[in-house]
């Protein structure tokens, strides 16, 4: 299964429930779960679920259409679903994404005696969208902080389109935006350089993918509650999501319990990244 630790719900692929032999099951009629455009109606019941040295029994996951670009189903891991965060509500998680490691543990620590790999770190706290099911914390890029939340999904970070032209004047056609096409010359990809920072980090060069806007109902502005900017109208949903691109430069530590966010980077400080090349 792929880790999405940007989305709440877990799913299963068509396909392996079939392999499985797993009945599918209908959602009560008053249920209405999306899976971006996907209306979701089905789930499946998985009596014992075993990820690394834990097993989850009775696990509920929706039914999804198997994605055009599954992995081939005859290799020797194929993709069979989505882990979303709800799967770990009763456990903590780990994540070294530089060595593709992810680890989890029980939520019966003392608070803050976690991070077992380093003596200096860094925390945030952070909040569980109901809706969405993500975690969300406070950041900055180019000292203007953001609600963000983590996707261990997608490569590259984003920033919504309508976040980035309020806050920095920005859009597909500023000059310190950059455009890179297909093979074919189509479909247009615009970047930003940015600067990540939180209390005593900083992560210089990072990649930032311009996104669309926000969905519709999404009202851009400051949250009173964190001082942040990020949207109301539309519960779970932020300017800024961090992807692979950042997160495989950090060692991260999710306190699902305690609602923390504890990480380290390479160096303590600063953390400098190559600038990107212009194509």
């Amino acid at each position: 299964m792929v880790l999405e630790t940007a989305v709440g719900p877990s799913a299963l692929y068509r396909d392996a429930a079939r392999d499985f032999n797993l009945r599918a099951m209908p959602l009560p009629a008053s249920s209405r779960v999306m899976a971006g455009s996907q209306p979701i109606a089905e789930y499946v019941n998985i009596r014992e679920l075993t990820i690394k040295d834990y097993k989850f029994f009775d696990t509920y996951l929706l039914l999804r259409d198997t994605p055009v670009l599954r992995s081939d189903p005859t290799a020797a891991r194929p993709i069979v679903g989505i882990a979303g965060m709800s799967l770990f509500d009763k456990v903590d998680l780990e994540l070294n994404l530089a060595k593709s490691n992810v680890s989890l543990y029980s939520q019966k620590h003392c608070r803050g005696n976690v991070v077992t790999w380093s003596k200096d770190y860094h925390s945030l706290a952070m909040t569980r969208s109901a809706y969405v099911g993500n975690e969300i914390f406070t950041m900055a890029l180019d000292g203007q902080n953001l609600d963000t939340t983590l996707s261990t999904a997608s490569t590259f970070s984003g920033l919504h389109s309508d976040a980035a032209k309020t806050l920095f004047g920005l859009d597909e056609h500023s000059p310190d935006v950059v455009t890179e096409s297909d093979l074919g010359g189509k479909n247009p990809t615009h970047y930003l350089t940015m600067d990540l920072s939180s209390p005593g980090f900083t992560m210089q060069n990072v990649r930032v993918q311009l996104r669309g806007e926000a969905p519709v109902g999404c009202k851009f502005g400051t949250a009173p509650a964190n001082g942040a900017a990020g949207y109301s109208g539309c519960e779970g949903i932020v300017p800024l999501t961090l992807g692979l691109s950042v997160l495989k430069h950090l060692h991260l530590y999710l306190a699902t319990r305690d609602n923390i966010l504890y990480f380290t980077s390479s160096n303590s400080g600063t953390v400098e990244l190559p600038m990107p090349v212009q194509q």
